[in-house]
């Protein structure tokens, strides 16, 4: 038989007195099975070992729950501000579309720069406000260039005109090429007239150029129409220009040449409204306020005084049986 365990045998006490006194013995520690301890020490480490895993086992739960979460919470803070992101996108996306498009249409070569170059057709065609903003660049351009001549000018001012089309640019450029033409006296009277119309229906006055048209028609007035002349008189009127009362004198009453039956010998009609502004000197009319007022009308006023100098009664001139009155030998003042 092998050695008897620890705890079924213990020493046997020592008896009174036999080497040590009873009050002076101490107790001793009490024993543990081993067993036991191995027992304890093995679901020590058991429980020890249970709770880490446990433990971790708890906290990778709790981890990646946690992950969950907040992935979760992402995907739905993501999910959430999702359609601010898809539209941001289509706006950036129909950007890029509407960017691309011009870009597209010039490689194709329809646009409309290309359709709408200047031309005197495409000018005199032009109706609507819409069809002269697609020709405006290219009339700035023409302008600028100095390549249109008097009729391209007087097209433009009629286009302009016709499509009420206010283009401040445009009508400065038309302005200095204006002033050059009558400065080279290049412009006619019925170009003139076009771009007076022009001014006048768009309400664009330009002093420069009404002193110009002034100097440059002041000794042509004659051979402007009766029309024309009525409608330059109240353009400059209508603008209130100043500086130029003896040309608009002018445009109301033309002057004769020297060689007219007129001339000097019908009273001046301003003369006789109270002032002439051209002088006794320049105007080409008689300041005499005893000068008839036309020729025609000389022949009838003081009839008498052409007709011998014996009045007749109405006795004489009916009754003069041929002698005298309204006889063969008389005097028939009709």
């Amino acid at each position: 038989r092998g050695p008897s365990p620890a705890w079924r045998l213990a020493p046997a006490a020592p008896a009174c007195g036999q080497g040590m006194h009873v009050g002076g013995a101490k107790r001793k520690a009490p024993v543990r099975c081993a067993a036991a301890n191995d027992d304890e020490d093995f679901a020590g480490g058991l429980d020890a070992k249970e709770r880490a895993t446990t433990g971790g086992a708890r906290g990778g739960a709790a981890a990646s729950s946690s992950a969950a979460d907040t992935g979760g919470k992402k995907r739905k803070k993501a999910k959430e501000f999702a359609w601010m992101d898809s539209e941001d996108e289509e706006d950036d996306q129909a950007a890029d579309n509407v960017e691309e498009e011009p870009e597209n249409l010039d490689s194709a070569g329809g646009g409309d720069e290309d359709e709408e170059e200047f031309s005197l057709d495409a000018v005199e065609k032009v109706q609507t406000f819409g069809r002269m903003m697609l020709l405006a660049p290219s009339v700035r351009a023409k302008l600028r260039a100095g390549a249109m001549g008097p009729t391209e000018v007087a097209a433009t001012c009629r286009a302009l005109t016709r499509a009420k089309f206010f283009d401040r640019e445009i009508l400065d450029e038309i302005y200095v090429a204006l002033r050059k033409m009558l400065v080279e006296g290049k412009l006619g009277p019925v170009e003139t007239c076009d771009a007076m119309q022009c001014m006048v229906s768009l309400n664009a006055y330009d002093a420069e150029t009404f002193t110009a048209i002034a100097r440059c028609y002041i000794t042509r007035t004659a051979e402007l129409e009766v029309s024309a002349r009525t409608f330059w008189v109240d353009a400059f009127t209508k603008f209130g220009h100043k500086g130029e009362a003896a040309f608009i004198q002018l445009l109301e009453v033309p002057p004769v040449p020297v060689l007219h039956p007129n001339y000097k010998r019908v009273r001046c009609w301003h003369y006789s409204k109270g002032s002439c502004i051209l002088g006794e000197a320049a105007c080409t009319y008689s300041h005499d306020p005893r000068a008839p007022l036309s020729l025609a009308d000389g022949t009838k006023e003081d009839w008498w005084k052409n007709k011998g100098n014996l009045m007749m009664t109405q006795n004489q001139k009916y009754m003069g049986n041929g002698s005298y009155g309204t006889g063969p030998l008389g005097v028939n003042p009709m």
